[in-house]
């Protein structure tokens, strides 16, 4: 016997200026540890400053770690994945760094997913529990 459960991860692509795929990423909106890692990973990037980024060595440093970094946020080795075109501290024309983008594009697809799954629960619950409602009355 097989039984499918459908753990809701959402595959996100990331496209070049010709629309050709070149990074993509897993996540799993409704894993509950990634809120936590997601604190951590914020945590680690305000700690960093640009005068601990002052040479090339330094640079390559914070680039293996952020890379790390992002794959522990999701929760699985995304470096193949993510980053064997492009670097996390690749920058965009518009002064962004890729793993900046890594991160909002996390962001954005987990908070609508989870008010979604919220709502769901919700109505569940709600019809589970208006049967013993009606019978209290």
């Amino acid at each position: 016997m097989q039984r499918v459960f459908d753990t809701g991860v959402i595959k996100i692509e990331f496209r070049n200026a010709d629309g050709e795929v070149f990074a993509s990423l897993r996540v799993n909106p409704t894993d509950a540890g990634l809120l936590s890692r997601a604190g951590e990973v914020s945590e680690f990037l305000r700690s960093v400053s640009a005068e601990s980024l002052a040479d090339a060595g330094a640079i390559e440093s914070f680039n293996k770690t952020l890379e790390e970094k992002i794959s522990y946020l999701l929760g699985y080795d995304a470096r193949e994945e993510l980053f064997s075109r492009v670097t996390a501290t690749t920058i965009s024309p518009d002064g962004e760094l890729f793993a900046r983008a890594v991160i909002d594009a996390v962001a954005d697809a987990v908070s609508p997913e989870l008010q979604r799954r919220a709502e769901r629960l919700r109505e569940r619950v709600a019809s589970y529990t208006a049967k013993y409602e009606a019978d209290a009355e």
